[in-house]
């Protein structure tokens, strides 16, 4: 799994910003399904998975979320 920064994640459903969605998709090859790991940097640990792998705007859903 991967670590992703996301200072702000709020709702089940988020989306990982230009680069970072270029870097997951492209670059790691992630694709539909594929579980990575978010911090927001206060903590907290989110598991997610990919749900539409868009280079440009990837989103994901919360599957998991450990204080």
């Amino acid at each position: 799994m991967q670590l992703f920064y996301m200072p702000h994640i709020l709702g089940n459903e988020i989306f990982l910003d230009e680069a970072e969605s270029k870097h997951a998709v492209k670059v790691l090859r992630l694709g539909l399904g594929s579980l990575i790991q978010l911090t927001d940097g206060k903590g907290g640990f989110y598991t997610a998975e990919i749900t539409d792998p868009h280079p440009k705007k990837c989103q994901l859903e919360i599957v998991e979320f450990k204080p």
